[in-house]
């Protein structure tokens, strides 16, 4: 029950940390769009969505280097992922649009302004 306990202090911490590393985002990286959370949303992953002609790719590359993990969540899009070969392909065009732009950052209670 320990842990239960501590969820209301936690949760305010990760909005906390969320509002500052996407106002901090947002100041620093022109066109970048963030994925929108309710407002008693639960902050566990920070996914955002790269400008038309910005490459997931290339940004996780430079981040990489830079020793900064990223995330490509929910990828592969379903008509691609593995489990669905052989299927009628689905047309997605919205996610198929979105899918090579959408980037997931580093998001945990450790995180620093200086990170």
């Amino acid at each position: 029950m320990r842990g239960i306990s501590r969820w209301p202090g936690r949760r305010e911490l990760r909005r906390h940390l969320h509002k500052r590393y996407c106002d901090a985002l947002l100041r620093q990286c022109p066109g970048v769009t963030l994925q929108e959370r309710p407002l008693d949303g639960i902050y566990t992953i920070l996914q955002l969505l790269l400008p038309a002609g910005v490459s997931r790719i290339d940004v996780a590359g430079a981040l990489a280097k830079e020793g900064i993990e990223t995330r490509a969540w929910y990828l592969p899009l379903i008509p691609e992922h593995p489990a669905y070969a052989g299927l009628a392909p689905a047309v997605l065009p919205v996610a198929s649009s979105l899918g090579p732009r959408m980037l997931g950052l580093p998001f945990h209670l450790q995180l620093s302004d200086e990170d």
